[in-house]
């Protein structure tokens, strides 16, 4: 129990500490400060592909994960490791 409030107790305090500069660069129109464009190209083509899984099942897990790791754009949505470690648990 002591652990877990230390976790939240630093986790409150860098949350508190970067907050700001979060959102100064979260609000800025300055694509080369912030830019999450990608994800707005990249969201219609992954939401018709994954529409073909019905349902995801420990039989097309492989095929899920393929579809949002492909990188066909400059970032992909979702960090190869996580989800390679997905993949094999």
């Amino acid at each position: 129990m002591i652990n877990s409030d230390i976790n939240k107790l630093a986790l409150r305090n860098y949350y508190e500490t970067h907050k700001d500069d979060y959102y100064k660069k979260r609000l800025s129109t300055d694509k080369d400060i912030y830019d999450e464009q990608y994800k707005w190209e990249i969201l219609p083509k992954l939401n018709q592909e994954l529409s073909s899984l019905e349902n995801i099942t420990k039989d097309n897990v492989g095929d899920f994960i393929g579809i949002i790791t492909r990188n066909e754009n400059k970032a992909n949505f979702v960090h190869w490791i996580d989800m390679d470690d997905f993949n094999n648990s």
